[in-house]
């Protein structure tokens, strides 16, 4: 516990600056933080290969992002198993995450995706090696994701807000004006209200 919550405060000072104390203990969640849209509502079998999944963290501060391959499976980076591909439905599962999953939008709602991602992806998967392990500050979720987008794979990339900017960049099939993302109805027993935000928050790490 005493190392995660030293991972946990090198992140923000390193970010950030700020008091990792401060950060933690701010009772804001995303869904606050972002603007709030109800308009987007997305059904698991509408997501394409290489759309681009995240949960919310640490009661929604901060995200985890992972790529959908297809077939209801997702690859993620772990911080104990490395890259794995797991169903979309375990893609929340884990102490510090939340029960609900989002998908990259653009402003009008349409979901962002590029089957290249997926392809880059399960190369990763394939080419997985023992000793490229987890590390919050220089190999985190948000790094192996952004290089699936990119090819490229780089440190500088260690939040969302990060990944966001490089798959508005990246993005080739149009111009995006503002990556938002919004929640994603995993089961017909899941009825409760799809929310779209925009942004997102200030305080972020990965797990």
């Amino acid at each position: 516990m005493r190392k995660i919550i030293s991972h946990i405060s090198s992140y923000l000072l390193h970010t950030y600056r700020i008091s990792a104390s401060t950060a933690i203990l701010q009772k804001v969640k995303v869904n606050r933080l972002c603007g709030y849209n109800p308009k987007t509502k997305i059904k698991a079998k509408e997501l394409k290969k290489g759309t681009i999944l995240v949960c919310g963290l640490v009661w929604d501060k901060v995200m985890h992002s992972g790529i959908y391959v297809g077939d209801g499976m997702v690859i993620e980076r772990h911080a104990k198993e490395g890259i794995r591909k797991i169903p979309l439905e375990r893609f929340t599962e884990g102490k510090l995450r939340t029960n609900k999953i989002f998908v990259l939008t653009d402003e009008n709602g349409n979901i962002i995706a590029d089957a290249i991602w997926a392809y880059r992806a399960k190369l990763a998967l394939k080419e997985k090696k023992k000793a490229d392990k987890y590390n919050l500050l220089k190999n985190n979720c948000h790094m192996s994701t952004a290089k699936w987008v990119t090819v490229t794979f780089d440190q500088r990339i260690i939040t969302f807000l990060h990944l966001k900017n490089v798959v508005k960049r990246y993005y080739t099939a149009k111009k995006i004006e503002k990556v938002m993302f919004s929640e994603v109805m995993l089961a017909p027993q899941h009825n409760e209200v799809v929310e779209s935000y925009e942004g997102v928050s200030n305080i972020q790490f990965s797990y």
